[in-house]
């Protein structure tokens, strides 16, 4: 039995439309598979930085679920079959002993801007507060690489993933978990922004020998607007 629970960053505590048909088919996929999963609750909070609102939902969940999934405000996975994907990408991850697995997401824009998902093979740096971040070595998967499938992955966009509660309580169990990794150089907001929370999440993640997936069988939507919902 797998207790889900479900975290809803939204963003001035507003969501796309198209969260509405997820959600109904998330509850109906739940219902029938009541075998296999137990609904843990769901907690929506608006906060910036998002940093700040992922670790409080995590928090809110952590003892009482084995999985959260985190859908962004402005990111929803559409059709009758949503649900059932959505539970199936938790079940396979879970089966993969994984601590995170998430669907590729569009980055935001008005051009075709490829998915958030990394590939690299060597282990992620470790920077103290007195170094300053070097360079992404990483690049950006081809999508050839994942579509269709359930693979290993570097980094993930955190949009629409899914974070393996177990597996933090036992590797990563003290807060903050989300972090802007900070850089020496510029303005206080580019050291807060100079990498993002959800890469430096998942670089946190490998450093302690954890497993991120990147599913390829579910394609999201990106709300792609200028601004924020």
């Amino acid at each position: 039995m797998i207790r889900l629970a479900v975290g809803l960053p939204a963003y001035d505590a507003r969501v796309d439309v198209e969260h509405c048909n997820m959600w109904l088919a998330l509850g109906g996929a739940l219902l029938s598979n009541e075998d296999t999963f137990k609904f843990a609750g769901m907690t929506s909070i608006a906060m910036n930085p998002v940093a700040d609102a992922r670790n409080y939902l995590v928090e809110g969940a952590l003892h009482s679920a084995d999985w959260l999934l985190m859908v962004d405000a402005d990111t929803y996975c559409s059709g009758e079959e949503a649900g059932v994907q959505i539970l199936q990408m938790v079940k396979d991850a879970h089966a993969e002993g994984a601590a995170l697995v998430g669907a590729p997401v569009r980055a935001r824009g008005w051009t075709k801007h490829e998915p958030t998902v990394w590939m690299q093979d060597d282990v992620p740096r470790i920077l103290s507060p007195a170094q300053k971040p070097a360079e992404p070595t990483m690049s950006i998967a081809p999508e050839e690489s994942y579509r269709g499938k359930l693979v290993p992955c570097s980094r993930i966009g955190a949009a629409f993933t899914a974070l393996n509660l177990g597996w933090l309580r036992d590797h990563m169990p003290d807060p903050p978990w989300y972090t802007h990794e900070p850089s020496m150089m510029g303005s206080r907001l580019n050291r807060l922004r100079a990498h993002g929370e959800d890469g430096v999440f998942c670089d946190m993640v490998r450093i302690r020998g954890g497993v991120i997936l990147v599913d390829g069988r579910i394609t999201p939507s990106h709300v792609m607007m200028p601004a924020r919902l």
